[in-house]
């Protein structure tokens, strides 16, 4: 149960390094 704790607070948190790469690379992809 304590993976559910861990994606519950991600969502209020601000996104890592390592998932502003992945967003930006998808965004990338779509222009």
């Amino acid at each position: 149960m304590s993976d559910d704790v861990i994606i519950g607070t991600e969502a209020e948190q601000p996104p890592t390094e390592a998932e502003v790469g992945a967003i930006e690379a998808l965004m990338a992809q779509i222009d």
